[in-house]
């Protein structure tokens, strides 16, 4: 999504999205233009960008997060394994003492 910035026309203060005058020389907003062509509308038309032209400040978008690599897992040792299945066996075994 692109964050929209807006400038005062008369003096090139920047303002906030909902500022109907300008803090700094008073001027009075009726409406956006476009920075490009000159197309001016309220500020539902350029929600998206400018609907005559359709430039959006590419300086204001946001970067899209950088991607995370996909690191593949490595596989299991051998000894990983005979571990694991003696782990096993022993508690199997322990059980086995214990209910019989």
């Amino acid at each position: 999504m692109t964050k929209q910035r807006f400038f005062c026309d008369s003096c090139g203060t920047e303002v906030a999205k909902t500022a109907e005058r300008c803090p700094e020389c008073g001027r009075i907003f009726t409406s956006v233009r476009c920075p490009r062509c000159g197309h001016t509308g309220s500020l539902a038309d350029f929600r998206r960008g400018c609907p005559d032209c359709g430039w959006i400040d590419e300086a204001a978008q946001e970067a899209p997060p950088p991607a995370k690599p996909v690191v593949p897992a490595a596989p299991l040792a051998p000894w990983v394994w005979a571990a694991a299945i003696l782990a096993l066996l022993a508690s199997l075994s322990a059980l086995y003492l214990v209910l019989r």
